[in-house]
């Protein structure tokens, strides 16, 4: 019996003795393990990175760590990078897959409320991304299961100026594998899935504009964006004093955005994106130009040219615009308000927009809209991007359209004023960015233009006398009452394609107002 009891005693002692050996051993590494960490980030990191936390947390038995309060600094001449972080957490370092198959692999990573304030000159970033090489002796496997971003910010400078900010950013990416293959390409690594909520963004534009989305979401492949903003950083009086040539003074607001079944990446150097569709919901713009500041004198290209000439890839299958509205005001006199132009119920679906080179596929825009509150217009227009002769078709109708609306135009950008009644409208015009032919058929009563003089308050007399002389105030041509005309236009090239538009229609109706209307 005693000896019994002296073989328990001894194997509990033994017992006792290899718990505490483990406990003991698993100290050691967890400690030994926490001061090589903090060591590293104390001492280790390069000269010109301020690195703080805390509170740093190791667990060699749940294979985590966490650090906490965290600000790292990079301060170069090129460059001043500032990061915040609440709280860092590495959760599950496989241990058995590091030291056996040399992969790291972790189950995820976690970032709590980081805040990034980057600085940076421009040419050291294209220097940087066109020299660096030392990427490619990385010779690691990294999978890791999840990378979360909660609550994160953003703020991106150029010079102190603000180009880019995000206030409230979350982010999650599943199955993200990274090795020596993947590193080299734009977006270094692979990933199965990912999902963005991001609110309170802004994107500096240029001189002149700048953009802001109150809310940006990317899950199961779809983007929505909800109120969308873009306006000209000046007022319209400014405006026309910082600039040296016209420029649209700009205001957009859109409600939502939706884009579906999106993918982007890279082809070589080039950026791609692609949609199945998109729906644009209640787009309300106010476009402003003052004329009396000097003319840009550029060659505009059409939109076939330069959906071609984009730098990055696109491909949008349709498009549907619902609920739009658009202002358009010209000042052309200092001494009269601008001329205003008024679109609303604006509907447009927009088919294969694209510039992929693909063989015989047009793009066409098939858009309605309701025109000074008064007449109902419709619009057709299509090209081919790949068609380097820029060709395009276009046609549209306008109906129940009294003259009179278009006056306070007239008055202040032309001198004329309008009468009369125009049943219905019909025009369908084939050009190219030079020149332009096409037909036009009208039904239209008591149609008189009355010519003012410099004061734009009395009418011309003599002038408006001689003008109506050559004016059919009635369309009674044809069985139907339509009169024919003829569309031929020169284009301007420093003129957008919507003003090459207007000259098509205002041909088509000179030359139906004052021709022997008749269908040839």
């Amino acid at each position: 019996m005693n000896i019994l009891n002296k073989k328990r005693k001894k194997y509990l002692l033994v017992f006792i003795g290899l718990v505490l050996f483990i406990f003991v051993a698993f100290s050691f590494i967890q400690s030994y393990i926490e001061t090589r960490i903090d060591n590293f980030l104390s001492s280790e990191l390069p000269k010109n990175i301020d690195f703080k936390y805390t509170d740093l947390e190791f667990s060699f038995l749940n294979s985590s760590l966490t650090l906490s309060t965290i600000s790292a600094k990079n301060y170069q001449e090129s460059k001043t990078v500032i990061l915040n972080i609440d709280r860092l957490g590495v959760l599950g370092f496989n241990y058995w897959q590091f030291l056996i198959n040399k992969k790291i692999k972790i189950d995820s990573i976690v970032l709590e409320k980081p805040d990034l304030d980057y600085n940076i000159d421009e040419s050291y970033v294209k220097t940087k991304l066109k020299n660096d090489t030392s990427l490619s002796s990385f010779d690691k496997e990294v999978l890791i299961e999840e990378i979360l971003i909660n609550n994160g910010s953003l703020l991106l400078k150029k010079s102190d100026s603000t180009q880019f900010s995000i206030n409230n950013f979350n982010f999650l990416l599943e199955n993200v594998q990274l090795d020596s293959i993947s590193i080299q390409n734009k977006i270094p690594f692979k990933y199965e899935d990912y999902k963005i909520a991001s609110q309170d963004i802004y994107v500096n534009l240029g001189l002149y504009e700048a953009m802001t989305i109150d809310s940006l979401t990317i899950a199961k492949n779809v983007l929505e964006l909800k109120q969308l903003t873009m306006n000209s950083k000046y007022s319209r009086k400014e405006l026309s004093t910082v600039i040296e040539k016209e420029r649209d003074h700009v205001s957009l607001n859109i409600e939502h955005i939706l884009f579906n079944q999106i993918d982007f990446g890279f082809e070589e150097e080039r950026f791609i994106f692609n949609a199945s569709s998109s729906k644009i919901d209640y787009p309300i713009a106010a476009i402003y130009r003052d004329k009396l500041v000097n003319d840009d004198l550029t060659e505009k290209a059409l939109y076939s040219k330069i959906l071609r000439e984009l730098p990055i890839a696109i491909s949008i299958s349709e498009i549907e615009i619902a609920n739009g509205q658009l202002t358009y005001e010209e000042l052309v006199n200092i001494d009269t308000k601008a001329g205003l132009l008024f679109f609303d119920e604006i509907d447009a679906k927009i088919k294969n927009l694209s510039n992929y080179v693909v063989e015989n596929m047009e793009t066409t825009i098939e858009a309605s809209a309701l025109f000074m509150q008064d007449s109902r217009m419709t619009l057709n227009w299509s090209f081919d991007v790949n068609n380097t002769d820029d060709s395009f078709l276009a046609s549209g109708t306008f109906e129940n359209f009294d003259a009179q609306t278009l006056n306070q135009f007239l008055e202040s950008n032309a001198n004329l004023r309008a009468k009369g009644h125009v049943d219905k409208l019909f025009f369908t015009v084939s050009g190219n960015p030079f020149n332009s032919k096409g037909d036009m058929r009208m039904k239209y009563e008591n149609f008189e233009l009355l010519i003012l003089k410099n004061n734009r308050l009395v009418i011309n007399k003599f002038l408006t006398t001689i003008g109506n002389i050559f004016i059919k105030k009635d369309s009674k041509t044809d069985e139907q009452g339509y009169r024919y005309g003829k569309i031929e236009v020169e284009r301007d090239v420093t003129k957008s394609f919507f003003n090459y538009l207007w000259l098509n229609v205002r041909s088509g109706i000179g030359n139906t107002l004052t021709g022997n209307g008749k269908k040839e």
